[in-house]
């Protein structure tokens, strides 16, 4: 029993430095873009700062930010679609699939066939009228 639980919290524990070791990265490189993203913000206010006077230049900033931003959230407003449902295979198929295989089944097994087919057409027979209506 001790085995058992040496071997599962080793493994757990693989499994906790497999995720967390790119996490901390990434918190790394998160803090080391948000202070490039600040710095050239603070460059640009600079920049716009003698020409447009102090006020002007944080409101052209802020609406920058602001476009950006959403520019960013747009994967959120728009999900991605789901792919269509795959097609139900039809009694068409069935047939061109039992026409392929035919020559490979024991007679026993073509007449077992014939006798599905024939079942399903009945039922394909009986149930039309009612999805015509």
């Amino acid at each position: 029993m001790l085995d058992i639980t040496y071997l599962l919290r080793g493994q757990a524990r693989q499994a906790a430095r497999r995720v967390a070791i790119p996490a901390a990265f990434a918190v790394v490189t998160l803090v080391f873009v948000s202070l490039a993203i600040i710095g050239l913000f603070a460059a640009f206010f600079f920049m716009l700062e003698p020409s447009q006077g102090p006020l002007k230049a944080a409101l052209i900033l802020s609406g920058s930010a602001l476009a950006l931003a959403a520019l960013a959230s747009m994967p959120l407003w728009f999900p991605k679609r789901k792919p269509p449902p795959a097609p139900e295979p039809t009694l068409a198929e069935f047939v061109s699939l039992m026409a392929k295989n035919a020559p490979t089944l024991a007679p026993k097994q073509l007449a077992l066939t014939a006798v599905l087919l024939a079942l399903a057409l009945a039922l394909m027979a009986k149930r039309a009228p009612a999805e015509t209506k």
